[in-house]
């Protein structure tokens, strides 16, 4: 949730004013998930979400953390991810494969919009 990951940023942030090491944020946000909403309803947006979740828990590394932001849009913390790796990540075929929605869906939404917003070291 967001309390738990307004937490954990403050917490990585912390650590890198003692450290050199790297850490990117990346907001993730559900193309069209309004019309999803009114085609198929909240309760199934809600089943959506909690899916996008777990993919994101399982297609990032054990130190790294994500949680849902706002509405449709995701944060995901990579401690030791420089920002042009976030970008690469952000931007990689084989992690915005893992959110193809069903063929049910509307192919605009299985789209992620990524995008490092922070770099600290």
């Amino acid at each position: 949730n967001r309390f738990a990951f307004s937490e954990r940023l403050r917490t990585e942030i912390a650590e890198r004013t003692k450290s050199e090491a790297s850490l990117c944020l990346l907001l993730l946000d559900l193309d069209q998930l309004e019309k999803f909403v009114t085609r198929h309803g909240q309760a199934i947006a809600d089943v959506v979400l909690r899916a996008v979740a777990q993919i994101l828990r399982s297609a990032i590394s054990p130190a790294g953390f994500s949680a849902r932001f706002e509405g449709a849009t995701f944060a995901v913390l990579l401690p030791g991810t420089t920002i042009e790796s976030g970008v690469l990540i952000a931007n990689c075929p084989h992690f915005q494969q893992r959110f193809t929605a069903p063929s049910s869906c509307s192919p605009q939404f299985a789209q992620i919009t990524g995008m490092p917003v922070l770099h600290a070291h």
